[in-house]
Formats: C-alpha cells, sequence, structure tokens
C-alpha cells in the first residue's frame, strides 16, 4: 500500500528534527512521543523514497537529499502561513503603521492631501511618509511601500500603475503676450527658460513629432536655474517664462487658463526620452499585508480608473484615452 503524502504537521517535525538533530528534543517541543515523531519521519522518506536523516546513537545528521528537501519543506511552509495571513487580512481590519515613500513634490500634491481621507476610513492605520526625490530604499528605510514616477521597476518589485506620465511645455499668458509663442524647438534659444537643475544635472528638453524617429534636444537660454520646482512654477505663473514640466504638476494650471500648454511644433515633448509612469512599488518576495492593500486600492480609489491630473487627449497608460 502506498503511504499517503505528508502533511503540513509532518513537514513541521520534519524541520525541527533537521535544526535541532534531535527527535527527542523535536517530540518535547511537540508534547508528543518520540515514536510519533520517528513515524512520521519514516513515512516522509518512504514517499519521497529517500533517507533524509542519518541516525547514529549521538546525533541525527541530515542527508544531502535532507538538505534539499529542508529548502522546499520551509518555502512550502512559508506559502501556508501567507496563504492564512491573506485570508485573515480579509476580515480584519488595517491596523498599525504603514511606511510610505513619495517624491517631494508628487508627495505634496497628491499624496499628502488625501491622507486625511485614508485615517478616516481607516482609524486604527497609522501614516509614517518619507518625501524624497532620492530612490526608495525598502530596507535601509523599513519602507512597506512607495510611489514613484519612473520606467517599470526590476523584477525585484512589483508595481501598481495609475497613470503614465506626459510632460507639457507651458508658460503664462502675460508671457506669450510679451515675447510671442516659439513655433519650433529651434526658436527656445531666443526664449526665456525656466530650468531646474537636479541631482543628476541640469534638464535637457526633448521634441519629437509623431513621424520622427529621434528626438531633438536644442540649446536653451536659461533665464532662471533652481533646484526647486514650486520656485519655477510659481515664476512662469508670474510670467517670467517658460517650463516644461509632468501633466501632474501643470495639468490643474493648463485646465484653469492659467499656463498655456505649447505645442513648439512637436507632438511629444519630454525631460527624459525613456517612457514614465506614475505607480507605487513594493518588494515582490512580500505577500501584500492588509495595510498595503488597503492604502494601494485607497489610492486607486482615489486617483481614478484614469488619474483625475490627466488632460484631454491624454493616453492614461492603460491603452486608452478618453
Amino acid at each position: 500500500m502506498e503511504p499517503q503524502n505528508p502533511d503540513l504537521r509532518t513537514l513541521t517535525f520534519f524541520l525541527d528534527v533537521y535544526r535541532w538533530h534531535s527527535f527527542s528534543a523535536t517530540a518535547r517541543q511537540h508534547n508528543l512521543s518520540v515514536p510519533v515523531i520517528t513515524r512520521c519521519i519514516s513515512q516522509l522518506e518512504a514517499v519521497l523514497r529517500t533517507p533524509l536523516f542519518y541516525r547514529t546513537t549521538r546525533a541525527v545528521l541530515p542527508t544531502e537529499a535532507g538538505h534539499r528537501f529542508a529548502e522546499y519543506a520551509e518555502a512550502m511552509l512559508q506559502h501556508w502561513r501567507e496563504a492564512q495571513q491573506a485570508l485573515a487580512d480579509l476580515h480584519e481590519t488595517p491596523s498599525g503603521t504603514i511606511r510610505i515613500h513619495a517624491p517631494l513634490v508628487f508627495g505634496q500634491r497628491h499624496i499628502a492631501p488625501w491622507l486625511s481621507g485614508l485615517l478616516r476610513r481607516y482609524p486604527q492605520l497609522n501614516v509614517e511618509l518619507l518625501q524624497r526625490d532620492e530612490q526608495a530604499d525598502f530596507q535601509a528605510d523599513r519602507l512597506d511601500l512607495a510611489f514613484c514616477i519612473g520606467s517599470r521597476p526590476d523584477s525585484a518589485l512589483k508595481m501598481r500603475t495609475f497613470a503614465r506620465e506626459h510632460h507639457y511645455l507651458a508658460a503664462a499668458p502675460s508671457y506669450l503676450a510679451a515675447h510671442g509663442k516659439p513655433q519650433t524647438p529651434d526658436e527656445l534659444g531666443a526664449h526665456y527658460c525656466l530650468l531646474y537643475r537636479g541631482k543628476n544635472g541640469l534638464d535637457r528638453w526633448f521634441f519629437r513629432t509623431d513621424s520622427a524617429r529621434d528626438w531633438a534636444s536644442p540649446p536653451l537660454r536659461g533665464k532662471i536655474v533652481a533646484d526647486n520646482v514650486e520656485m519655477l512654477l510659481r515664476a512662469a505663473l508670474d510670467g517670467a517664462g517658460l517650463v516644461l514640466f509632468p501633466d501632474w504638476l501643470l495639468g490643474e494650471y493648463i485646465r484653469r487658463g492659467e499656463l498655456i500648454s505649447l505645442s513648439c511644433g512637436s507632438r511629444q515633448v519630454a525631460t527624459d526620452p525613456h517612457e514614465h509612469y506614475v505607480g507605487a512599488v513594493y518588494p515582490r518576495t512580500c505577500q501584500p499585508s492588509r495595510n498595503l492593500c488597503a492604502v494601494l486600492d485607497y489610492f486607486s480609489e482615489v486617483f481614478g480608473e484614469r488619474a483625475y491630473w490627466l488632460l484631454d487627449g491624454e493616453d492614461d497608460g492603460h491603452g486608452h484615452s478618453p
């Protein structure tokens, strides 16, 4: 008669014997007799058709098969624990502290204003928000979640995408009345450009038509150069010059007519020719906790199926425009 497949209890016994090199210590740990533990291990070896331990009068030592099987047994038990936690989380209210990272300006504009609503929905939840433009360091900062703007993350992280990022060249009506509209990227050299200088140096402005394969990056006249986005935006609103910023920063001002979007003869403009997304990432090895899922779902709801900062005609990053 074929022996039955081992259950989780047997795997637990095996790992305890593996760690302690002792049937008797394992038996004491589980308040069972040594023969019960011995029989379970023998049945496991029969199923696997290989000995897992060398048994001597002094110790119980793992065989090569025992060492290898220990990795699988631990993984199976870990998956089981994660499954139990995931199902338990469905019936529990988010509570405790969740640590979130967000880029500085995006966090100020689109994360911080919505936190009061999150805490009203989940009053037992506490939030620690780190607003930095540096890349999130999950280990050093003990992060649970990081909002990010950039290309798709590496395979170590999972990402929930909220929208594709779009850039706009824009200026205040007062500036355009005084200086006119640039018709081509080459004309920007004669205009006042408000340029951001970050940790990677001075931003370049890229332009491309739908029919062009390559991006053009014309020389610019930096009337104001600053490392503060809000300062440059304020200067643009006051008519000091042209800015090139993303939709999540300029969208509301363009809608209200405080800034005018300029095509400059190109369909696409950017500060980086690579495609960027607004999203949230967390470690791929992590089983999403109830807190993490609650925060992700809340901001997905707040931002909307089509992120609220997107302007008419923009692709939302999921393959369609309004």
